[in-house]
């Protein structure tokens, strides 16, 4: 009924406005190797960093709602995945960088803050691992909260990025987009499946790409 109706627009409405997901385009997934990407924090609120499933993840939600989700919250310094938060890494600062690395040979995630390779509770430096690799692969994905900034930085230029000599290089990770021409597409979505591609303007949130 029309009551119903306005409940749940109501409802939608209050979601779209408190955060939005954005991922790379399915195309750009990656199925085997070690890689690696930055995220530069221009406000210092809340985000969920990661990494997600290039089909199976569900961008209505946070990163980190589904079992195909898996991201860093530095706001809360939590680590977060299948709708489960674990205390994690550190809190972060505004300005901080944020490298994201996923191993789909060992299967596991890990974040460092700052060119420092963060770590559990308990002294492990592995966020997630058990990993379900497929043919089908791994995208970044970035949940931003409302009225938070950050710059992403995949690493088609590598000398742009900021710590990946200090932790990265030397782990055998690669640049997400190391020796790529053509430009990363970027996606926000708030309704599976319909994606649409970022737009440079908006009043709540905005996304600044570099060298991707």
């Amino acid at each position: 009924n029309r009551r119903n109706r306005e409940a749940i627009n109501s409802a939608n409405s209050e979601r779209i406005s408190n955060y939005r997901t954005y991922r790379a385009e399915q195309t750009f997934a990656v199925t085997r190797g070690k890689w690696y990407y930055e995220v530069e924090l221009l406000t210092p609120g809340r985000m969920l960093i990661g990494w997600g499933h290039a089909s199976k993840l569900d961008a209505y939600y946070p990163l980190g709602t589904d079992s195909y989700g898996y991201s860093f919250d530095g706001f809360h310094a939590r680590r977060f995945h299948h709708n489960v938060f674990d205390g994690f890494g550190k809190q972060w600062s505004k300005n901080d960088v944020v490298g994201c690395m996923i191993d789909l040979h060992d299967k596991t995630v890990s974040f460092s803050l700052n060119g420092e390779l963060m770590l559990d509770n308990i002294g492990n430096e592995t966020a997630f691992e058990g990993l379900e690799v497929d043919d089908i692969g791994f995208v970044p994905v970035l949940t931003s909260f409302s009225g938070q900034k950050a710059r992403l930085n995949f690493g088609q230029d590598v000398n742009s990025l900021k710590y990946f000599t200090s932790c990265g290089l030397q782990e055998g990770y690669e640049p997400f987009c190391v020796n790529m021409s053509r430009s990363l597409t970027f996606w926000y979505s708030n309704f599976i499946p319909r994606f649409e591609s970022v737009k440079s303007f908006s009043r709540s949130f905005e996304i600044v790409r570099v060298g991707a």
